[in-house]
């Protein structure tokens, strides 16, 4: 059962991952054996410095234009639904390790 603190959610299961995620949550601690799974969809996302280089010289439309591809790719790769849910969802999270577990939190709070 996903568990709603102040000022976080605490997950244990892909369901609960999700659900967090649908809500927006700014921050949403994984718990249990979830953190492995974290690890590899976080794996799939691009580092800030890796993405800037690429936003600056298109001035910022790589982003858009890069969508297209990626929802068609998602959408054929044979993965199961809620795994691609994770992966789409997961792009607008940061993380850190926070006393052995995953703290994710959204990249907008960087700003």
């Amino acid at each position: 059962m996903i568990k709603q603190h102040n000022d976080y959610y605490e997950v244990s299961n892909k369901n609960e991952l999700l659900e967090a995620m649908k809500k927006k949550a700014m921050y949403i601690l994984i718990k249990d054996d979830m953190d492995q799974e974290v690890k590899s969809l976080l794996k799939t996302n691009l580092t800030e410095e890796d993405s800037m280089g690429a936003e600056l010289g298109t001035h910022g439309s790589i982003g858009l234009l890069s969508e297209i591809p990626y929802q068609i790719i998602q959408y054929f790769s044979g993965k199961p639904k809620i795994d691609r849910k994770l992966e789409s969802a997961i792009r607008m999270y940061k993380y850190k390790m926070e006393n052995g577990n995953i703290l994710l939190y959204l990249k907008q709070l960087d700003y």
